[in-house]
């Protein structure tokens, strides 16, 4: 045996052992005496092992030796990810750090949206719906307007119809008592309407109450006055109720044929 060989077998061995003794560069892992690339979703800290990207995170490349987080608006539930994935529309995606505290994407709640692709909303949560609007559905991308006559005080709630005697519309948030003068006899009123001449209108919640023979009102009156010596002295008959000075039926504010209407004295 040629035993002059003895220090070169030697070395080989020993470097051998090195190349094959499982320890790799970060980034590659050890299998069966080769270090190989970390691949695409994991990643490889110690040369030795391969770990799967868990929620969160991700790793696009090979040979990675950790994982990224997943930014903004974007998001991913199972292991081994190559890529997040951006937050739905109508869902809330919360960010959260670190990834051991991550919740999956929620629907909006009642009362809430998120549009999903609109750069004017943050991305990963769901906005408040704004004044006069409403969403009773949850995973919503928009809210809906409330619809004139009704309120919306609880955005997570179905409209309600304003009572009688209020209204609302685009100008006011809220179902609004109507002004002196006027009223809104039913539900749902998107405006009041001025109280006519020859009526008075003391409750904006009841219809106009005619006045009596011998007693007259402008429009928007919430009383009718005596017409002096049985005279009205600042309307014209039949634009505003006429006095009238026997008491008899009268339709829509116009003396009945069998009625003595005084025409004022305007000289």
């Amino acid at each position: 045996m040629n035993t002059s060989l003895f220090p070169t077998l030697i070395i080989l061995a020993t470097v051998l052992s090195v190349a094959f003794s499982g320890t790799c560069s970060p980034g590659t892992y050890s299998y069966q005496n080769h270090c190989l690339p970390c691949t695409p979703g994991h990643y490889c800290p110690d040369g030795i092992n391969q770990f799967r990207c868990q929620s969160m995170t991700y790793q696009s490349d090979f040979g990675a030796a950790t994982c990224q987080q997943c930014g903004y608006g974007t998001y991913s539930i199972c292991p081994d990810t190559k890529q997040c994935s951006s937050c739905p529309p109508g869902y809330n995606c919360p960010y959260f750090y670190p990834w051991e505290t991550y919740q999956p994407p929620t629907k909006c709640p009642a009362g809430t949206f998120n549009p999903g692709t609109n750069p004017n909303y943050y991305p990963t949560s769901c906005s408040q719906c704004g004044p006069n609007t409403y969403q009773t559905e949850k995973g919503s991308t928009n809210c809906l307007t409330c619809p004139n006559g009704f309120n919306c005080t609880n955005p997570a709630l179905a409209p309600t119809p304003c009572q009688t005697g209020t209204y609302r519309n685009s100008q006011v948030t809220l179902c609004t008592t109507c002004a002196r003068g006027y009223y809104a006899a039913h539900q749902k009123a998107a405006i009041c309407l001025q109280c006519p001449a020859g009526y008075k209108c003391s409750d904006p919640s009841k219809c106009p109450i005619q006045c009596p023979a011998g007693k007259y009102s402008n429009a928007g009156s919430v009383t009718c006055t005596v017409c002096p010596n049985n005279s009205c002295t600042g309307n014209y008959a039949p634009v505003n109720a006429p006095c009238i000075t026997s008491i008899s039926e009268t339709s829509a504010g116009i003396c009945s044929e069998t009625s003595t209407a005084v025409t004022p004295n305007i000289g």
